[in-house]
């Protein structure tokens, strides 16, 4: 399969998502769905739907739900920019969980991925006050709790790496000294040599 057919494919694939059911009915209108995704594909940007693809399930469902408490009544740049928003929370939140999950950040290219998420949730609830009934303190709690978790994580790695160093020095040591011992007997067997060659010129001198 040739690269612009991976990627044709993967552009349909994560459009094709979109055509799918409402994802929580039970939480989400099925009328603020079809606004949401309509206004997802009028924004024609596509990576906000390969990264609102994919979410799980929950995570689209916060999206949707952080788009739902402060859309009305705003213009229609205005959605978008609350529309980007509210994909990214879920989208920087999944990042922290992989990096509490596997102790390091994720590389997204050359650069790591964002991991913001404290920063870039007061951020939406300065931007959009309504915001505040899906974000609000237990959302914030929560938050703080996942990147507590990150932050242990990574320093585990990080003491961990810090032993490992304490072990290497502490070979080093143990080799130096064990060198500095061999250096000390070569100069004894030397000093040894030179007895025997004295003995031996004597022995000969004499024949």
């Amino acid at each position: 399969m040739t690269s612009l057919s991976i990627f044709l494919l993967s552009t349909f694939s994560a459009f094709a998502c979109l055509d799918q059911q409402n994802p929580a009915p039970n939480q989400v209108s099925d009328a603020l769905y079809v606004h949401f995704v309509d206004e997802l594909k009028a924004m024609q940007m596509e990576p906000f739907v390969v990264r609102y693809c994919g979410l799980t399930a929950a995570d689209r469902t916060l999206a949707l739900r952080i788009f739902g408490s402060a859309y009305e009544g705003k213009e229609e740049e205005e959605q978008f920019t609350l529309l980007r928003m509210a994909i990214m929370v879920p989208d920087i939140a999944e990042n922290v969980t992989w990096v509490a999950q596997n102790a390091r950040i994720r590389e997204d290219g050359e650069d790591w991925e964002s991991v913001s998420i404290k920063r870039f949730v007061k951020h939406v609830r300065t931007r959009f006050p309504a915001s505040q009934t899906v974000l609000d303190d237990a959302y914030i709690a929560s938050v703080n709790a996942l990147y507590k978790s990150a932050v242990e994580a990574i320093h585990s790695n990080e003491s961990a790496a810090d032993r490992k160093i304490s072990q290497a020095n502490k070979q080093i040591a143990d080799y130096e000294k064990k060198i500095n011992e061999l250096k000390w007997q070569i100069e004894a067997l030397k000093d040894e040599r030179r007895d025997y060659l004295v003995m031996r010129q004597t022995l000969e001198a004499e024949q």
